[in-house]
Formats: structure tokens, C-alpha cells, sequence
């Protein structure tokens, strides 16, 4: 409800991915979203949004990192064996325990980052792939449950 208030109030785009990404991660108890869209045939990150890192018991502030259609073979910052299945699948993916998920053991960045909770899911429109949403959790398992979608 709050995201589809918000669409007719932003004009520009790099504002209005910012704005949806800042709510998905409130809401969606992430604390790292990316958005990868389909152009031309590829899959490009437009955009990764974090939380910084912040002392115990205060709220963090959302980096936001506008990119400019990297490819996503490109760059480490989002597992790409799981990008690749759910573009493959199209099909939303959770896991409740991301270094326990037989499909991402081998993913570079999950043995790196380790995270606790991932949730990946296609954006489509008519029927056709047009991008995905990428959420993830490295505090708590569970954080993503398909009562939450």
C-alpha cells in the first residue's frame, strides 16, 4: 500500500527506486536489497541498497548506490548462482538459512558474506521476465517467510 502511494508522488526515476527500495528493505526486514533488470537480453544491477553499520541498539541509515546497468556476471555483490536460478525458474526463492541451501554452497559471495536470510524474486509484467528483487538478511535466520511475500 505505502510503495503504490509513493509511485504517482516521484518524478524521477533514480528518486523513485531509491524510495520502493528504502520500503522493501523497512518492511521486508532486509538489510541489503538489489534490483537487477532484463535489458537487451542481460541481466544488469541498477541499484543496491544496504544498511550502513551502526552501533548496537540504534537504527542504521540506508546507503543507496545508484549503478549505471553493471551486468551482473560483473560484480560481487549479490550471489549470482541464485540470480541465475530464479531467472532461469522464475521462481521466488527463500531461504531461511542461506549457508545451509544446497543451490548457493559453492556461490562465491554467499561463503564470503554468509548471510542468515535470502529472498530473491522475478518481476514480471505480461508474463515476461523484467527484472529482480533481491533481499537479504545476514543477522537473522528466518527473516524472510512466505506469509511475509
Amino acid at each position: 500500500m505505502k510503495a503504490s502511494q509513493t509511485i504517482p508522488r516521484e518524478i524521477q526515476l533514480d528518486q523513485l527506486l531509491s524510495t520502493l527500495m528504502q520500503i522493501a528493505i523497512e518492511n521486508g526486514g532486509a538489510e541489503k536489497c538489489a534490483l537487477i533488470l532484463e535489458k537487451a537480453g542481460d541481466f544488469v544491477i541498477e541499484a543496491i541498497w544496504q544498511k550502513a553499520d551502526c552501533p548496537k541498539g540504534t537504527s542504521g541509515q540506508i546507503e543507496a548506490s545508484v549503478l549505471q546497468s553493471i551486468p551482473v556476471q560483473s560484480i560481487q555483490e549479490i550471489p549470482i548462482t541464485l540470480i541465475d536460478h530464479v531467472a532461469r525458474t522464475q521462481e521466488t526463492w527463500i531461504a531461511e538459512d542461506a549457508m545451509a541451501e544446497t543451490i548457493l554452497a559453492a556461490d562465491p559471495y554467499i561463503l564470503k558474506q554468509q548471510p542468515k536470510s535470502v529472498f530473491c524474486t522475478p518481476i514480471c509484467n505480461q508474463g515476461k521476465l523484467i527484472g529482480i528483487l533481491y533481499l537479504e538478511n545476514r543477522l537473522n535466520a528466518g527473516a524472510f517467510t512466505s506469509d511475509r511475500l
